[in-house]
């Protein structure tokens, strides 16, 4: 799946992240309630790589070194999942390898090679639910967008969810843990969201957090 080109309304980029060991509690208690159901593995459309689905900032290549340096390391869906699933013909990609996502261009990185595997905004939203995120939201909204050097209305659909320490006292975001610490203190709550455009196209993913 291609990204698009939409331009994204800004109330579109909500989203939350896990990470690391802090986090490890509340994906083993959502695992324990989906595999109980069978329904913790979410079937996926392809295995994304950078080749096949080249990663986007809203809808564009990326500037930033910290985002191509991220999107060249994890260059293939595979290297954001833990070992184990790594090797697999079939993959979990629900098993994503939380102990690597030690920075925000990593996590967007992984959630658009993940996004564009599973290629639905309602396989995303059942996704970010069986990491154990809280206050799930699909939505969709207008924007403008630019095609063929024309400015046109478009649609875009939208899935976020979120953390909010208050609640869990945990950080999904995984740098080390003396920071995994200092996260779940001076941390609000995480973001994670991403966007689809009206062809059904991933465009866009983002983490972000705010502060006490």
């Amino acid at each position: 799946m291609k990204t698009g080109v939409f331009a994204l309304p800004v109330t579109a980029f909500l989203l939350l992240i896990p990470g690391g060991a802090m986090a490890g509690a509340l994906e083993k208690d959502t695992r324990v309630q989906c595999r109980s159901t069978g329904s913790c593995t979410i079937k996926d459309d392809h295995l994304a790589t950078e080749k096949s689905d080249p990663y986007k900032v809203y809808g564009k290549p990326p500037i930033k070194h910290a985002d191509r340096l991220a999107a060249a390391r994890f260059g293939h869906v595979r290297d954001c999942l833990v070992p184990a699933e790594k090797r697999n013909d079939a993959p979990d990609l629900t098993q994503i390898d939380w102990r690597k996502m030690r920075s925000e261009a990593v996590i967007t990185v992984c959630l658009f090679r993940i996004f564009s595997s599973l290629g639905n905004p309602i396989a995303a939203k059942r996704w970010f639910e069986v990491q154990g995120l809280q206050r799930m939201k699909l939505y969709t909204s207008s924007g403008r967008a630019a095609r063929e050097g024309r400015q046109v209305e478009g649609t875009t659909t939208s899935v976020k969810a979120g953390n909010l320490l208050s609640e869990t006292g945990k950080c999904y975001l995984s740098r080390n843990s003396s920071s995994n610490f200092l996260c779940s203190k001076v941390v609000h709550a995480e973001t994670f969201s991403a966007s689809w455009n009206e062809d059904g196209q991933l465009w866009g993913t983002a983490y972000g957090q705010t502060s006490k």
